[in-house]
């Protein structure tokens, strides 16, 4: 006999408006602090509140305490997780049952140097131990605004990187080197393995990708129209790094460009 399956629909969706966390550095060490605005949700006296701090592989839950309308987590250690992208759930369950009353998920930390300008990394960056003797690729495993699990990530070698992604990210020779075929990649990917139809309002990485490179360069948005990509190449006169690079931009990006939206790094 199957087995029914019972779908909560009156879950609510926390807004990440409503939630900051900050993820704090300091050498190998991490910890973070948050805080919650949950009046609005009005959610039962006794329910439990749940932070779980994620990276790809490895998950930390904290039990933070009974619901309230106002809540400041203090310091929670997460350093043994080893990935420097650390996301987080926000999760507030029935004492009883670990329902959900409401959750927000991939919620994305404030780090010291972002909290002033609100932006978020259009193209964040990982280590990996073992890339088959390279120094760095582009994997499709991140998730966006928009919900979509395929956004890009520039994963560094760790001996490479000797344990810093972040850091490594910024040392010139990197981001005069790397950053340029990163962009190529990431754009050849949406112009053409995609055909990606644009949204200037979109919120899907593909969009945000192509929303800063309008904004640096000026130039509508080239299309693939299922053409091959040397008609395309033909059709708008330079491939998508090229396109980029007008104007100097890619140089000025890997500086550190910011616009409003995503950042680079």
């Amino acid at each position: 006999m199957a087995t029914a399956r019972i779908k909560f629909l009156n879950r609510k969706k926390i807004l990440q408006e409503h939630i900051k966390i900050r993820l704090e550095r300091q050498g190998k060490a991490r910890r973070f602090t948050a805080s919650l605005a949950l009046e609005a949700y009005e959610f039962p006296p006794d329910a439990k509140v749940v932070i779980e701090a994620k990276t790809l592989l490895q998950t930390m839950r904290f039990e933070i305490g009974n619901a309230k309308p106002s809540m400041t987590v203090p310091s929670k250690d997460v350093s043994r997780l080893e990935s420097e992208r650390v996301t987080f759930n926000v999760l507030v369950l029935d004492p009883s049952t670990a329902r959900k009353y409401g959750a927000a998920e991939t919620v994305r930390p404030v780090a010291n140097d972002d909290e002033q300008s609100g932006a978020r990394a259009l193209l964040p960056v990982d280590l990996a131990d073992d890339l088959d003797g390279r120094i760095w690729e582009v994997r499709y495993t991140d998730t966006d605004d928009a919900g979509h699990s395929d956004a890009p990530v520039l994963v560094f070698s760790r001996k490479a990187a000797r344990d810093s992604a972040a850091v490594f990210a910024k040392q010139p020779e990197v981001r005069a080197l790397v950053m340029p075929a990163a962009f190529q990649e990431i754009l050849d990917r949406i112009v053409f393995a995609e055909d990606h139809e644009y949204d200037e309002n979109g919120d899907g990485w593909q969009d945000k990708w192509l929303q800063f490179a309008t904004s640096l360069v000026g130039d509508s948005v080239p299309s693939g129209d299922g053409a091959s990509r040397e008609d395309v190449i033909s059709g708008f006169g330079r491939p998508p790094a090229a396109w980029l690079s007008k104007r100097h931009c890619m140089t000025s990006t890997c500086r550190g460009v910011r616009y409003e939206g995503p950042t680079v790094l």
